[in-house]
């Protein structure tokens, strides 16, 4: 989920959109901050965790992603820094399904006050970041996700395309939104 060449009813966004809005958005210094990250080896779908990581947490996006390549995972980080999973809810109305739909029922299921025991992998970090950056950014409702998943998965595959990610193809699973890349 980046927002690729998605229409959000703001019009149609691109790559470099994409990586001009998370900047403004995550206050970072310009491209160049995300280039010496993609230099370094950071994937792109790790962008955005970084920025908001980095903001949240008052640290530098380098801090983070060196913390991350270093094998602690996105919510070790977080509670290294004295927060915990609740920064990443997302307050979705209903079970939006694959793949939020895991990880938003464990806030669901866990009173607020023990949410700092709820576990968090980096792909539930990664989904949860980049629906907020859609919805804070381009006002996309929450609830909405769900209606453009199609949409999101063809330009996710695209933007993997772009960066040199092949893949055979993509299918729906049985399972309501979720998708399988091959």
């Amino acid at each position: 989920l980046r927002c690729h060449r998605v229409d959000l009813g703001h019009g149609v966004v691109t790559r470099s959109q994409y990586l001009d809005v998370a900047t403004e958005f995550f206050e970072l210094d310009g491209d160049r901050r995300y280039l010496r990250l993609l230099e370094q080896g950071a994937p792109h779908e790790h962008l955005p965790v970084i920025g908001f990581l980095a903001r949240e947490l008052s640290q530098p996006p380098e801090v983070i992603y060196d913390l991350h390549r270093s094998g602690v995972s996105f919510l070790d980080i977080t509670l290294r820094f004295g927060h915990g999973p609740e920064i990443f809810y997302v307050p979705f109305a209903a079970d939006p399904g694959p793949p939020y739909g895991n990880a938003w029922g464990y806030y669901k299921k866990t009173p607020r006050a023990r949410w700092n025991t709820i576990r968090l992998t980096d792909v539930d970090v990664v989904n949860f970041v980049n629906v907020r950056v859609c919805h804070d950014h381009y006002g996309v409702g929450y609830d909405r996700m769900g209606s453009i998943a199609r949409e999101i998965v063809e330009k996710h595959l695209d933007l993997c395309l772009d960066a040199g990610i092949n893949h055979e193809g993509i299918n729906a699973e049985v399972a309501k939104g979720q998708w399988e890349f091959q």
